[in-house]
């Protein structure tokens, strides 16, 4: 990817700041919850970040934080900030050192994932969603196999402490995981793509499927697409 140029570096910020709306408006992002990063340059590992405390669906350019921070300056278009970073920013930089190829990461709280995380985390220190035959896995470009396409979305522990949670994300990335999805038990979802509109469409697929998912299990409907496993308990 290499350090974006000064064009493709403004787009990928707007492209930012307008997500950050929309999922506002979608009441993904309340309250100052959540957080997206794009990355602008390779070596160093360069991000905009949202910043802390911001409002999603007001975010202006000062919103946003850098890191490192001596590189705004390179970026003279954006101005000087007015937050700090994230403190769930050491989470974006695990997912970006471990993927190098993804251009976004995006993280936001929806009441569905949210809900259904609870559930799953309830089964052990580290669950599974096992999603089956939702034709909308397709947008994360899972194919059909055998008549049948499948995900497994893991659920980790929340924690306090951002660096131990950014430590069981780069441990399962490590792993290799079969969607671009990480989610915390009860903090929401995580997502990442090569670029923002790349991510913003994971998102909303991910949405779809936690809604559809919910939905099932609020009608008490025997669900046969996806199931709840952890470690704690053979399946």
């Amino acid at each position: 990817m290499g350090r974006l140029s000064e064009l493709d570096a403004e787009r990928a910020v707007a492209a930012l700041l307008q997500h950050a709306r929309d999922f506002h408006a979608k009441g993904w992002m309340w309250g100052t919850a959540g957080n997206l990063s794009v990355k602008l340059n390779d070596s160093p590992l360069t991000i905009a970040i949202s910043g802390s405390g911001a409002s999603k669906g007001e975010m202006q350019y000062a919103d946003l934080a850098v890191l490192p921070a001596g590189e705004r300056a390179k970026l003279k278009w954006l101005g000087e900030g007015a937050r700090k970073p994230s403190a769930e920013t050491i989470i974006h930089q695990a997912v970006y050192e471990r993927l190098p190829d993804i251009g976004a990461v995006y993280h936001v709280h929806t009441v569905a994932s949210t809900a259904l995380s609870l559930e799953a985390a309830k089964l052990g220190s580290l669950a599974y969603i096992d999603v089956k035959n939702l034709e909308m896995l397709k947008g994360w470009d899972i194919p059909w196999r055998g008549g049948t396409i499948t995900a497994a979305i893991p659920v980790i522990p929340n924690h306090e402490r951002m660096d131990v949670l950014a430590q069981g994300f780069a441990k399962l990335i490590g792993k290799g995981l079969s969607a671009p999805i990480i989610v915390a038990a009860g903090h929401g979802i995580t997502v990442w793509g090569k670029t923002p509109e790349e991510t913003r469409n994971r998102i909303e697929i991910a949405e779809f499927i936690f809604h559809t998912l919910w939905e099932q299990a609020k009608a008490k409907l025997r669900a046969k697409n996806f199931a709840l496993r952890g470690t704690a308990r053979k399946r």
